[in-house]
């Protein structure tokens, strides 16, 4: 994470009383200790449905989850361009719940997937609806 990004979130958040002071340690200890992690879908719009797969990226927020939406958003995207991760297209993503994450292997993450390992990861845990679910274009 940036420092000074880091320093202006902080700032931004800074508690005045007692009961702010540990409520905001509470609620940043239990931040740190949630795995932030985002599920990016990628379509090629101009193909048909069944064709229009481009690939996935499982990246990990976690040290950005401290950030405002739009902060956090800024360097999603730097990762996944930084991963080379990003083959364009129509993009979605959703957070991955904890259940969804205990079965997806390291190995997935932080790199563009290919159908076939894609694939591989709904098998683990009967996570099909991972291609189904609702999502938000990002």
């Amino acid at each position: 994470m940036r420092s000074d990004q880091l320093a202006r979130n902080r700032s931004a958040q800074t508690p005045t009383t007692e009961a702010e002071v540990l409520r905001w340690a509470v609620g940043f200890a239990t931040q740190l200790d949630k795995r932030v992690v985002w599920w990016f879908s990628f379509h090629d719009p101009d193909e048909l449905p069944e064709n229009s797969f481009v690939g996935v990226t499982i990246v990990d927020g976690t040290e950005f989850a401290d950030l405002n939406d739009s902060d956090e958003w800024l360097l999603l995207l730097d990762r996944l361009r930084a991963l080379r991760a990003n083959p364009g297209g129509e993009t979605q993503c959703f957070l991955l719940s904890d259940e969804e994450l205990a079965v997806i292997p390291e190995r997935f993450l932080e790199r563009l997937l290919n159908r076939e390992e894609v694939d591989e990861i709904l098998k683990l845990g009967d996570l099909d609806h991972l291609m189904l679910r609702p999502r938000r274009d990002c």
